[in-house]
Parts: C-alpha cells; sequence; structure tokens
C-alpha cells in the first residue's frame, strides 16, 4: 500500500523543530481517544526516549506505561523513525513512522512524515473495517488532524513594544 505523507511548515529551524516534535510531544499531540492510545477517558503522557532502542511510550498517573512504539532512527535535527507497535493484543508486526526536518530556503523547517506498512495496521485499529484507499484516506486524515498542534508551540511568544506601566 502506498504509505501516508503529510507536510507542515513551521517558524523555527530544524533543531527547534526536531526537539519540539520529539521532547514536547506530549504539549502538541492532541488528547482523547481519537488520538492517544490508552483506555478511553485516560490520557497519559507521551514521551520519546531520545535514541535509538528507545521507546515511544504513554505514561499514566498510576505509575503504568502504554509502549506506542520503537524508536528505529534518530538524527537529530534531521530525522528521526519509529515503529509504531499495535495496540490491540495480537495486532501484527506494527508499521513504520519517518519524520524528516528539512530546512526551507529563507528560513523555517518544513516537516514531512511518512506513515510506511498501512497494510500491517491490525485489524482492530482499521477504523471499523476500512482497508486500501479507504484506510490510507483516514490515516492521512488523522496525521493532518494530529499535526494541527504542532506547529502553533513553535510561535515566538510575543515581546511587548510599549511602554511598561512604571516607564514616564
Amino acid at each position: 500500500m502506498t504509505p501516508v505523507q503529510v507536510r507542515t511548515r513551521v517558524k523555527a529551524d530544524p533543531a527547534r523543530a526536531f526537539f519540539a516534535f520529539t521532547n514536547e510531544v506530549d504539549a502538541w499531540w492532541r488528547r482523547g481517544p481519537r488520538f492517544r492510545f490508552g483506555p478511553a477517558g485516560r490520557d497519559g503522557v507521551l514521551a520519546f526516549e531520545p535514541r535509538v532502542g528507545g521507546r515511544f511510550v504513554e505514561r499514566f498517573d498510576n505509575g503504568e506505561e502504554l509502549v506506542v512504539g520503537d524508536v528505529v532512527a534518530w538524527s537529530p535535527p534531521d530525522a528521526f523513525a519509529f515503529l509504531m507497535r499495535p495496540v490491540a493484543p495480537g495486532g501484527g508486526e506494527g508499521s513504520r513512522v519517518e519524520v524528516r526536518f528539512v530546512p526551507v530556503e529563507g528560513g523555517g523547517t518544513e516537516v514531512v512524515l511518512t506513515h510506511h506498512g498501512l497494510e500491517r495496521v491490525p485489524l482492530e485499529a482499521r477504523h471499523a473495517g476500512l482497508r486500501g484507499t479507504a484506510l490510507r484516506n483516514v490515516i492521512s486524515v488523522w496525521w493532518a488532524d494530529l499535526l494541527v498542534g504542532y506547529a502553533p508551540l513553535l510561535i515566538p511568544s510575543a515581546t511587548p513594544t510599549g511602554r511598561g506601566e512604571n516607564s514616564r
């Protein structure tokens, strides 16, 4: 099956974009049962362990953690990849997500996310039994919706330019 590819541009250099994507993942990854991996109603804290062999995990207040994926490539600030594990028991071998951070002429970074191996997405996660192009379209929209929270994280906060209250 053709991989899904989603792109977004951010107003940050590749190093900052990489750091925000990986180290601040819980700040931008949307919450709720559509986007999180634990039991419904239990959003945990998402984290990448920053190295090849590290894990992508969702950690919960009670100390439990759910391993979402395994980091298989780690090349800051250019790229990283992880194998997304099936959440359901016996769900197969999972799929591969690669993320590249490409400098844009004039400033900024294009973030290119490619999700390979959709045919290995477990049946329980195939959104009402969707396959082929229909499954690909649903996963594409899912990633696009998910990344909505990422770009705003990289917008510099506004600095006041007026006079302070103690200025005369």
